[in-house]
């Protein structure tokens, strides 16, 4: 199979067949002022081309293979334009006016199915988190920021550990992508934290919900997409500075950025770095051994040639990451960032290369992607090889062929996707999982159908077949070998009623197989033993989704409601019986399982530079007999304020305030292993102020997490039994530097 996907590389790299191309020139101006805009974004997010404006606002973009795309047009202070693009002649004139900001926007650019489509086209509701929200969030940790977006929580051990929750479903049941791409590292415990950071991420698309159609098995709750920045505009050169200071955890983050694209290629590198010593709660207490240490360098580079666009991503990611358990706390001595005892030693590799060949106005994919994590685990304070306790290395190779073709106004995507990973441990003394290899087959077509603009749907289908061979081994009494298949589809219709009115409904089927560590394993895990069960059989389950959207000039309301049953749930449960170690026994059962809720956005716009916007999401998840699911986070209210300026002032440009409060309701409503956890309330602040000289930026921050210093615990996070509490107040200070040469 590898050759033939080398082979097919190579013989795309030698097709140079003089498809048809065009360019687009055109000026970009203000739409009530009529003044030309210099150095606005003119961008192809399909092909990964783009250009700026010169200083009378005029643009060319060049060497276009003929096909539909979506080009952006974007100027900082004004609101982004979609306009979609197939054009046959040679040269096409786009004039193009931008208005002035506005907080409501549904025509953004999104990835479905692996095309590009704008947000009020799709059937399945993306939500995207864009660059400024990331940089905005001022926390320490990703993935925990993410969960201030309702319906996303997370399951933490302290800050540097902490898994996504999408509507109470996490782990194995959703799925994190890097531009794409699945990540694999061991994410079946909540223990095990992805290996991506925010350096370089252009926007985080979330799907609510089964995207198995999307994405294949362990998408059952839904995906996180952290898509990588764009490349330079042609002929410049974009370098970036970021410094960030943590007060809580006297914490260093620093990345810096570079990447230009002087012709028809173009490249870009990142290096970043993060250090924390262990975090105070809001009681004062230092909560041991929560520091961590990550360090990461990512590279990417492609061209565009005729009717070729390849593209080649390299991501390089380590991490060191103290574990707040009770051993741990007997060996705890001081506060400090370097990991002694008790961490995980983490590292992972990722190379993906995507190449698209145009054929006419038929698009055909081929992406291939290798990945290698390893993970150790020490937790003596002797850190030499030999007392590791963990050692294990996870190699997996994923490819996928796909073609797309638009017919009219509307469009058929087929693809084939497969998998081959292998796990290996060691002579290290445990193995958290056994040595294991897989096997995945896939295959899926979807009709995208267009309705004068006003109405669009989606029907797809998708096969998966899964192979998992499991040897006699320590821990492992027998062979297991086990074939999966599932048959999976989505049904959706978007209508867009009115330009003020959207209504979005979705049913979509879902599945995934039993994890290895679900079939195989018997051993210590953290503070309890675990057992698996060779004879699980695979999760699937069915959600209908059902959504609104209504604005006008002032105002703006969401609501998206969902019921999700899911068959044979697998969970990890309490026992009464314990190890010969005295280690509380946990098993892996199954249960048919329901979960239901709704999140619901209110935006209220009473002048241009003023917006308040409130947030609520409410979630049940029991088992069939009515009993509560583990691990679901508590409902909460999210309040935000924020105060917007843009001055016309030689060397002072934008600022923006924001207050943003967020209530979690009391739970009460739990597993019987889990205890009540009170309501709490709590406040963030945040002011950045952007300086201009010439071509050169600069972005000064300060954000206050937690403002009052509130003592409290998230019902979901890992310390809640251990007696230490969530962050206390931190105090982010920032600064960027933004240089642009052409």
């Amino acid at each position: 199979m590898k050759k033939i996907i080398l082979l097919l590389l190579i013989l795309a790299g030698f097709i140079t067949k003089n498809y048809s191309q065009f360019k687009i020139t055109g000026t970009i101006s203000d739409s009530k002022t009529h003044q030309t805009l210099p150095n606005a974004s003119i961008f192809i997010p399909e092909l990964n081309i783009g250009v700026i404006s010169d200083l009378n606002g005029n643009y060319t973009l060049e060497n276009i293979p003929n096909g539909k795309y979506d080009v952006k047009f974007s100027y900082i202070g004004y609101f982004d334009l979609i306009k979609n693009l197939s054009e046959k002649n040679n040269i096409l004139q786009l004039n193009i006016s931008l208005n002035p900001k506005s907080p409501i926007c549904l025509n953004q650019v999104v990835i479905t199915a692996g095309t590009y489509s704008t947000q009020d086209e799709t059937a399945i509701k993306i939500e995207t988190i864009n660059k400024k929200d990331i940089e905005g969030f001022g926390g320490i940790s990703l993935i925990k920021d993410l969960s201030r977006i309702p319906g996303i929580d997370a399951v933490s051990k302290g800050n540097g550990i902490a898994t996504p929750i999408i509507r109470g479903l996490s782990t194995s049941n959703i799925l994190v992508l890097n531009n794409g791409v699945k990540m694999q590292n061991f994410q079946f415990s909540v223990n095990h934290p992805y290996l991506i950071d925010e350096f370089g991420v252009e926007r985080i698309e979330v799907v609510k919900g089964p995207a198995s159609l999307l994405f294949g098995s362990n998408a059952v709750g839904g995906a996180l997409n952290m898509i990588k920045e764009s490349p330079a505009p042609k002929s410049t050169i974009k370098t970036d500075v970021n410094m960030n200071y943590n007060s809580n955890t006297q914490g260093l983050v620093t990345n810096v950025g570079v990447k230009s694209t002087p012709g028809n290629y173009f490249f870009g590198l990142r290096a970043g770095i993060k250090s924390h010593k262990d975090y105070i709660d809001g009681n004062g207490k230092i909560v041991p051994n929560s520091r961590f240490n990550a360090k990461s360098f990512k590279i990417f580079t492609g061209f565009n040639a005729k009717n070729l666009v390849s593209k080649l991503f390299v991501d390089y990611n380590l991490m060191k990451l103290g574990l707040s358990v009770p051993p741990a706390f007997k060996l705890f001595s001081g506060n400090d960032r370097t990991n002694n005892y008790w961490y995980q030693d983490l590292s992972n590799i990722l190379i993906s290369t995507k190449n698209v060949l145009y054929l006419g106005k038929i698009r055909n994919e081929l992406n291939i992607n290798y990945q290698t994590n390893n993970r150790k685990l020490f937790e003596t304070p002797d850190i030499s090889e030999e007392f590791k306790t963990v050692d294990m290395l996870l190699n997996t190779w994923t490819y996928e062929l796909k073609t797309s073709k638009p017919f009219g106004d509307h469009k058929m995507i087929f693809a084939f996707q497969g998998l081959n990973q292998n796990n290996k441990n060691s002579n290290a003394p445990e193995h958290v999982l056994p040595d294991f290899s897989i096997y995945d087959l896939a295959g899926m077509g979807l009709v995208q159908l267009n309705f004068m603009k006003k109405l669009h749907t989606q029907i797809g289908i998708r096969y998966d077949f899964r192979h998992i061979n499991i040897k006699k081994q320590e821990h492992v009494h027998q062979d297991i070998n086990k074939n999966f298949q599932n048959l999976s589809f989505s049904m959706g219709l978007t209508g867009i009623l009115s330009h003020k009115v959207l209504i979005r409904s979705n049913i979509a089927s879902g599945f995934r197989t039993p994890s290895i560590a679900e079939l195989s394993q018997e051993g210590g895990h953290g503070a309890r033993y675990e057992l698996g069960n060779p004879n699980l059989a695979p999760q699937r389950n069915i959600e209908g989704d059902l959504s609104l959207h209504i604005h006008n000039t002032k105002t703006v309301l969401e609501f998206s409601g969902f019921y999700n049953y899911i068959n044979k749930y697998i969970y990890l449960s309490p026992t009464d019986e314990t190890s010969i170690h005295g280690l509380p026994v946990f098993k892996y059962l199954q249960d048919n399982a329901k979960l239901y809720g709704f999140e619901t956005n209110f935006g209220f716009f009473p002048a241009s530079w003023m917006n308040f916007s409130f947030a609520y999401n409410y979630l049940v998840a029991k088992k069939n007999n009515d009993s509560y699911l583990p691990l679901i986070p508590q409902n909460k209210l999210r309040g935000n304020i924020s105060f917007s300026k843009s001055f016309d002032k030689k060397q002072l440009k934008d600022f923006s305030f924001e207050i943003e409060s967020i209530y979690a309701f009391v739970k009460n409503n739990h597993h019987i292993a889990e205890s009540n956890t009170p309501a709490y309330n709590i406040y963030n602040l945040s002011a950045v102020q952007t300086l201009a000289f010439n071509r050169q930026k600069i972005k000064i921050s300060a954000k206050i997490n937690n403002l009052f210093n509130t003592t409290y615990i998230d019902h979901i996070s890992t310390l809640k039994g251990l007696g230490y509490y969530e962050i206390g107040r931190n105090i982010n200070i920032g600064i960027k530097i933004i240089l642009d040469k052409h």
